[in-house]
């Protein structure tokens, strides 16, 4: 094993003209043998497999509802923190067997989604028919239990994959794949955040106009709900501008903002059909735990970073954490300066860039640390002293000397 810069990858994509105009090179690790290439592969079907799992267990009922879920955020914390960094790429990718981890895990969450409501559906739905015929679900407290465990594991699955695989699939160009990403972020409630990213957050990110950048000394509990509401406006504005200088109506079919709040109540009205309103209910809850999920995310990989206004994106402007656990089970997205970098890279060929700032922790135990702002302001602040002191360039470096710096100040 050696650990090589790569001066090129294969060359063909726009992803690699990106990086050549940025002159950053990917740094790889670099092993001799089928048996690391396949692990460098077959890696990513951990999300698939759990998924898997945590189907079985809600099909199993009772306290084992509250297993797939938590299985999945400990099994992220369990694989990174022992290992360091893991800089693994694919070399002679099988795309065969990487799209379908891709488009298998919508399926599954799917799936996952159909099972919760089974566990929360009110007498006399079709859901609460089909549970009794399946020997799903329980009565009285034990009700409570078992609804409460579906919706917190289905919740973490949605997340999970739309913080992941919807965010790959929002990248590409087919019509296809744009709206199961939508569909995967209605399912967590939150469907604008994609065109909010791609139109918005990749442009402004660093600078007062991204609300997906949170300013140095806000919490995360402060910083959801401005990063929703800003998401939410800014799509908004993205799909008026466009269809405004087209001269087509705001209010129409193509407003890709308005589809995927149609296909989020398309799914809230089959929830209610299926379910009555504890189903409906579930989907919200657990909708809401996916949205957190998402926005954890952006939280740690932006926090109090700064870019000056005007100056490209560069790899410094995100956070990365390429520990084995997460970026096996979401996909390479902690690999987060390459994707800024060049969104056409297919997960699979993310890597960390030289002049990326790298989190101490996995990805997910830094958001579980997010979760609490005294822990999270204690474990970021050296990290942040060390980005001001070896990455910041002089200009950012005085902004956020000053107090002035963009990620500081209010979104406008």
């Amino acid at each position: 094993m050696k650990l090589e810069l790569l001066q090129k990858s294969d060359g063909n994509s726009r992803s690699d003209r990106g990086l050549a105009q940025l002159r950053v090179t990917p740094l790889s690790n670099v092993h001799e043998g089928s048996v690391w290439q396949l692990l460098a592969q077959t890696r990513f079907a951990l999300f698939p497999l759990l998924l898997a799992f945590g189907l079985c267990t809600l099909a199993m009922g009772g306290p084992w509802v509250w297993a797939g879920g938590a299985l999945l955020l400990v099994a992220q914390v369990v694989f990174d923190e022992p290992g360091g960094n893991y800089l693994d790429r694919v070399a002679k990718p099988n795309a065969l067997f990487l799209e379908t981890v891709l488009y298998a895990a919508p399926a599954l969450i799917a799936l996952a989604t159909l099972a919760m409501l089974l566990h929360a559906a009110d007498a006399g739905t079709p859901m609460a028919a089909l549970a009794r015929r399946l020997g799903i679900g329980a009565d009285g407290a034990a009700w409570w239990i078992e609804a409460a465990g579906a919706v917190f594991s289905a919740g973490i699955f949605a997340g999970c994959g739309g913080v992941a695989f919807a965010h790959e699939l929002s990248h590409r160009r087919s019509r296809r794949d744009w709206l199961l990403a939508q569909a995967l972020l209605a399912r967590c409630m939150h469907p604008s955040i994609a065109l909010e990213h791609i139109f918005g957050h990749h442009v402004n990110v660093g600078t007062p106009l991204d609300p997906s950048t949170p300013p140095r000394g806000m919490g995360f509990w402060r910083y959801l709900p401005r990063a929703v509401a800003g998401e939410v406006k800014g799509a908004w504005t993205i799909e008026k501008t466009r269809l405004s200088r087209r001269g087509r109506p705001v209010v129409s079919a193509e407003n890709r903002f308005l589809q995927g709040l149609w296909l989020q109540a398309a799914l809230l009205a089959g929830a209610f059909a299926l379910a009555g309103f504890s189903g409906l209910a579930a989907l919200v809850l657990s909708g809401v735990y996916g949205l957190l999920v998402i926005e954890l995310g952006n939280y740690v990989t932006h926090y109090g970073l700064v870019r000056a206004p005007g100056q490209p994106v560069r790899p410094r402007h995100s956070w990365n954490a390429p520990r084995f656990g997460s970026t096996s089970t979401l996909i390479n997205s902690s690999r987060h300066s390459h994707h800024h970098a060049s969104t056409a890279t297919p997960y699979w060929n993310l890597a960390i860039l030289e002049g990326a700032p790298i989190h101490r922790h996995g990805i997910a135990l830094m958001a579980f640390i997010a979760l609490v702002p005294p822990l999270w302001f204690k474990a970021i602040k050296p990290q942040i002293e060390d980005w001001d002191a070896r990455m910041a360039s002089p200009e950012e470096l005085a902004l956020a000397r000053s107090g002035q710096a963009p990620s500081a100040m209010p979104v406008s």
